[in-house]
């Protein structure tokens, strides 16, 4: 009797934990991820309401053989039914994000292992503020490393297998570093299951459909590639790259504070590493070897992206494109090793110790984030100028009824900081204004814009810039064309 007390209040302290925790992720929503975006998300919002029109005219990343647009097509739902974009893109990421851990929490709770699942908590709990900021920004950081963990969660359980083996073709597509989280489960699953490894083969012809399902997948991401490649060259403006060699390891090495940093809520990249060298140490000295090897195998997958060139390839200065957002796949990691070789019958001071991360986790983050709304410290966090929504907003909805009133039919943005703009006003006048996006080769664009003033297709023109000033083009000034050659503008069409 006295133990069921126990772990009913337990299990108790799990869900009140749980619900904090949910609630202070929706209060992100609402104070940073529903008030400023980029220029990268507002193309998010594009491709949701082009999808919304069944309009789908690149398989990947707009104008990249890179990641895919996953996050737009599950907003579709939410923009059918009349959910503004700014509100539903970041939920539908703030979902996925959460995916990985919430299997595995829920598995435990089925298992009535209430510490364990405590454990994966807090953990989330302690990642940092511009972690949990980020994994909430429509990017596609995060949609591959769900939709892999829905993959193996389906397989763990046998049941849609053909689901299954579609969507990790698909996560690798859409978030190359879900390829790590795939290969971290099958070793795991491997060493654990090898004494029951002909038992294994020989079930081998009840995951048919999962197979199935895997070769459909590997023909979309194949398709995905040869579209950019062979069908439309002149899609891509961008392409992944991924140089692998020793000497660019050790180049990168050094940034490790960099790449972890967002993983704790003080934002020093050495705790990560140290959580991981306790880790080991533990185990090590228990003699519990196999869950050495996993914990081992962490540490080495956390910093196996270190010999790739991509690493070295963003600005550590940015908050959209921080060095740390390779390595989003780490916290998995570190939560499934978590769910595989905790079996510390916890005690009483195991929860006291919790409770306290828990509380100064959340208490510190609440308190570093009471001043968001004040721009200067926006800008102390993010180190970019950032898009206010509702400013934008304002300003789309003055230029649209501005030029309508002026009997101007076409508005160029001159800045290609300003492609956000465009974007916006393409979501939110779906139906009203012509996009030139498709023909994303800048050179491209530039060269339809002269043909078409050439033809008399545009009868009159407004250049914005960054800073919203308005110019009026007389076709006439022969400057025009001398400046539409220097420049890669984008339009839109009245």
């Amino acid at each position: 009797m006295f133990m069921l007390k126990k772990i009913n209040y337990i299990k108790l302290f799990l869900y009140l934990c749980i619900i904090l925790y949910v609630v202070y992720r929706i209060f992100l929503l609402f104070v940073f991820n529903f008030q400023y975006t980029d220029h990268d998300q507002l193309s998010m919002w594009y491709a949701t309401a082009s999808f919304a029109h069944f309009d789908f005219w690149q398989p990947r990343w707009f104008g990249g053989n890179k990641n895919a647009m996953i996050e737009s097509i599950l907003a579709v739902p939410f923009y059918w039914i009349g959910v503004k974009l700014k509100y539903a893109l970041p939920i539908v990421t703030c979902i996925l994000s959460l995916i990985p851990f919430s299997f595995l929490i829920l598995s435990c709770i089925r298992k009535k292992e209430y510490d364990k699942a405590l454990t994966i908590l807090v953990y989330l709990s302690f990642m940092g503020v511009n972690y949990d900021l980020l994994s909430s920004a429509p990017r596609s950081f995060v949609s591959g490393l769900a939709l892999m963990s829905i993959a193996i969660y389906l397989l763990s359980v046998n049941k849609f297998l053909f689901i299954s083996g579609l969507l990790i073709p698909i996560a690798i597509m859409s978030t190359a570093t879900s390829l790590i989280i795939i290969t971290f489960v099958s070793i795991i699953y491997f060493l654990s299951n090898i004494k029951n490894l002909k038992n294994l083969l020989k079930n081998l012809s009840n995951y048919k459909f999962f197979a199935l399902g895997f070769i459909f997948g590997s023909l979309i991401y194949y398709y995905s590639s040869y579209f950019y490649e062979v069908i439309c060259k002149e899609c891509s403006a961008s392409k992944l790259s991924l140089n692998w060699t020793f000497d660019i390891f050790l180049n990168n090495f050094p940034s490790f504070n960099e790449s972890f940093k967002a993983f704790s809520v003080l934002p020093i990249g050495l705790i990560t590493i140290c959580f991981l060298g306790v880790m080991l140490i533990l185990f090590l000295y228990k003699k519990s070897y196999f869950n050495f090897f996993s914990w081992l195998l962490v540490l080495v997958l956390s910093f196996s992206l270190y010999s790739f060139s991509k690493v070295s390839d963003y600005s550590h200065d940015s908050f959209y494109l921080p060095q740390f957002r390779l390595f989003m796949y780490v916290p998995i990691l570190v939560a499934i090793a978590i769910y595989y070789t905790f079996s510390y019958k916890s005690k009483f001071f195991y929860y006291v110790i919790l409770s306290i991360v828990f509380v100064f986790s959340l208490s510190f983050k609440l308190n570093k984030l009471s001043n968001i709304n004040n721009d200067s410290y926006y800008m102390t966090i993010c180190n970019v100028i950032p898009y206010k929504i509702n400013d934008m907003e304002k300003n789309i909805q003055l230029i649209v009824n501005n030029e309508k009133n002026n009997g101007n039919s076409y508005i160029i943005f001159s800045d290609i900081l300003d492609t956000g703009y465009v974007y916006l006003l393409n979501s939110l006048y779906y139906d009203s204004f012509f996009s030139h996006l498709r023909d994303y080769g800048f050179e491209i664009f530039s060269q339809q814009i002269r043909q078409k003033i050439s033809n008399n297709d545009i009868k009159a023109i407004s250049i914005y810039n960054h800073d919203m000033n308005r110019e009026v083009v007389n076709f006439d000034n022969p400057d025009l064309k001398t400046w539409l050659k220097e420049n890669s503008p984008y339009g839109c069409r009245l």
